[in-house]
């Protein structure tokens, strides 16, 4: 599957009925969608079968997955934001019956760097980073400081 595979491209304008120069916020975001959150779920667990069983509840799932796009429109979001958003969604709410943290880290991350966002950081800073946010030690806000810290943008570098 390549990095843009099932990656739903939508441009999100805020303003287009009150102010039709204002620039989109994300004019090229690539959302992961339901297919694309399955697929990776069972890439990162290893499933080669129908990993139907495994899921919670799907409605989670599709709210789970909105959580970056509602922050782009509602918060004008920038990519770290949205990232954090969908990361701990994805942790403390739940949708799989198995492996949400490692899931969470995996869909999160692959939505950061289809939107060119590099995570920088060891495997045992990003486990600890997905035991916080299971464990209730980190918020919303601060994965969002620690991918700041953890993160470069592939235009920031080029």
């Amino acid at each position: 599957m390549g990095d843009n595979a099932g990656m739903e491209n939508h441009e999100t304008n805020r303003n287009q009925n009150r102010d039709h120069t204002a620039p989109s916020l994300s004019a090229a975001t690539r959302y992961p969608d339901v297919m694309t959150a399955m697929q990776l779920y069972n890439a990162v667990m290893g499933i080669t079968h129908d990993p139907g069983d495994l899921m919670n509840r799907i409605d989670i799932l599709q709210s789970t997955l909105a959580r970056p796009m509602q922050r782009a429109h509602y918060e004008e979001a920038d990519l770290p934001r949205q990232v954090a958003a969908l990361l701990w969604g994805i942790i403390h709410n739940h949708p799989f019956a198995d492996g949400n943290k490692r899931a969470g880290l995996h869909i999160a991350f692959t939505f950061a760097r289809v939107n060119g966002l590099d995570i920088i950081a060891t495997d045992d800073e990003v486990v600890a980073l997905g035991y916080a946010i299971a464990e209730g030690r980190m918020e919303e806000d601060a994965v969002d400081a620690w991918l700041r810290a953890h993160s470069t943008s592939r235009t920031e570098v080029g």
